[in-house]
């Protein structure tokens, strides 16, 4: 019943043909993910933001995308907003798909330059399983994460360089660091493997993530 109210809500607010652009845009970035049955919600904001709207992409699988695009605007200025947001989305992950080659290739060398570096101070070396975004406020595209194998376990691992990396499909730029040092939080005795140059603990809870939507895969 929530989920059928919050669609209500939405459709209001949006121009006839503005929600059939969105769905139609929501499916697309369905499929090419592999999530099912898209639907858009809104729901009414508390506390601070009352009054306001978060709209919603939701699927099956518990992966979203939210929004708050303003409760000023005309049901056209709205309908316009999210489609523009959601070709950016769909745009952003198309792009990836089509590059996932080249990415896993740049980060597969960024591994072997880290993993040596890590030799030199006996620590663990990883292998690049896997890459997926997480559900985030912070871009259209979700969070990225990298899923890296180090001494026989998973880690889902996350940083702000890998975001802009990815989002910004920064191929070049995606080098190793030319120095090394521990990230914030970790003193040099805790450190146990090194990524773009960088040192981490694998077991710490710093620098880590949920599993999200799957991007690109070995």
């Amino acid at each position: 019943m929530q989920t059928k109210e919050a669609y209500a809500r939405a459709a209001q607010k949006l121009t006839a043909k503005g929600l059939l652009e969105i769905e139609s845009f929501i499916a697309r970035i369905g499929k090419l993910l592999d999530l099912k049955n898209p639907i858009i919600q809104a729901k009414i904001c508390t506390g601070k933001y009352r009054g306001t709207f978060d709209y919603s992409i939701a699927f099956d699988a518990g992966y979203f995308w939210v929004t708050n695009i303003g409760n000023k605007l005309t049901k056209a200025e709205r309908s316009t907003r999210l489609i523009d947001l959601l070709r950016t989305m769909l745009n952003q992950y198309m792009g990836l798909f089509a590059k996932k080659g080249a990415i896993f290739h740049a980060l597969q060398t960024r591994a072997h330059l880290d993993n040596q570096r890590a030799a030199t101070k006996n620590l663990h070396p990883y292998v690049i399983k896997r890459v997926g975004v997480v559900n985030t406020g912070f871009s259209y595209i979700g969070w990225p994460y990298v899923v890296l194998e180090i001494d026989g376990r998973e880690r889902f691992h996350t940083t702000t360089c890998l975001h802009y990396e990815l989002l910004k499909q920064k191929l070049e730029e995606m080098s190793i660091q030319a120095g090394y040092f521990p990230a914030g939080g970790y003193k040099e005795e805790d450190i146990d493997f090194i990524y773009n140059g960088i040192g981490f603990n694998s077991l710490g809870s710093s620098y880590t993530c949920c599993e999200g939507v799957i991007v690109i895969s070995a």
